[in-house]
């Protein structure tokens, strides 16, 4: 018997649309979803701009108690550092029903790379330019290495339990892109009145100085007066309620600056051979993705 009752998880990657599949999926009537997106339980691996580092040490009757298990429904989760930690494969396999489903969205490894560099300056302030950020910090380019964060789970589950869709097909034909991932997890097809609207578009800081502000005070979260102060019950409403209107106002939204074609090429090369790879995992021609 399963430690879990899970349905389905969502593994990855990383800006590549996953939000939105989240969004379009916690409207279906026969879908029913943990706590919130990226539970990250199954994840040991801390992301290199952070503290955490998952949530498996809290153990199972933490993760039951955020899946919102409903049995006339089908119950999962999306969490994208599942493509992060080549463990996560095996936990979920140890710990999921033998027949659960899993599923990613790929996108171009230099727009995801390029999408992730903004996202990393909106939250955290990096400051370096793309090229210098995306070959200083591994992570940007190991998140864009699909097929050494996939093949674990081709090697743990069975190929009709995984199923792959494309960032580029999910902009060219979301309904349909929805429509075969919800066949795929035995759902009907249900479409929601926002499924050509985007989801967690990446914006960019009107001050700096307010978005390290926030910052700073949250890396204070796992110090003794920060745990004592998020067990408060007012800061908690301020912090649910107060700090995402001032992070919202903050925040704009702007055109990225373009990746030249120097550096674009270079980090098409710098992931090739995973690519090629990729190729013949999925059986898919990936030639647009090469330099």
């Amino acid at each position: 018997m399963a430690d879990v009752n899970v349905d389905f998880i969502g593994v990855g990657a990383q800006k590549s649309g996953t939000t939105w599949l989240f969004d379009m999926l916690s409207e279906h009537p026969e879908v029913s979803f943990g706590e919130v997106k990226e539970l990250n339980f199954f994840s040991k691996r801390k992301f290199f701009l952070s503290k955490d580092t998952g949530n498996y040490e809290k153990g199972l009757d933490w993760y039951r108690s955020k899946i919102d298990y409903d049995d006339s429904k089908v119950n999962g989760e999306i969490s994208v550092d599942y493509m992060l930690d080549e463990g996560c494969a095996d936990r979920i396999k140890r710990h999921c029903p033998d027949d659960v489903k899993l599923f990613a969205v790929l996108r171009d490894p230099v727009e995801r790379a390029h999408s992730h560099y903004h996202y990393s300056n909106q939250v955290f302030d990096i400051g370096d330019d793309f090229e210098d950020c995306v070959f200083t910090y591994d992570e940007y380019l190991e998140r864009s290495r699909y097929y050494e964060k996939l093949k674990p789970y081709f090697d743990a589950f069975e190929k009709d339990q995984i199923h792959i869709m494309f960032f580029d097909d999910l902009k060219d034909d979301p309904e349909g892109v929805l429509h075969g991932l919800e066949s795929f997890l035995g759902v009907s097809q249900f479409t929601p009145e926002t499924v050509d609207e985007a989801s967690n578009k990446t914006r960019y800081p009107r001050f700096q100085a307010v978005n390290k502000a926030f910052t700073v005070f949250y890396s204070v979260k796992d110090t003794g007066f920060g745990r004592w102060l998020w067990d408060q019950a007012w800061f908690q409403a301020v912090k649910d309620e107060v700090f995402p209107r001032i992070k919202n106002w903050n925040l704009a939204e702007a055109d990225r600056d373009p990746v030249s074609p120097e550096v674009e090429q270079r980090v098409r090369r710098a992931v090739q051979d995973d690519v090629d790879r990729l190729e013949g995992l999925l059986g898919v021609d990936l030639s647009a993705w090469k330099p």
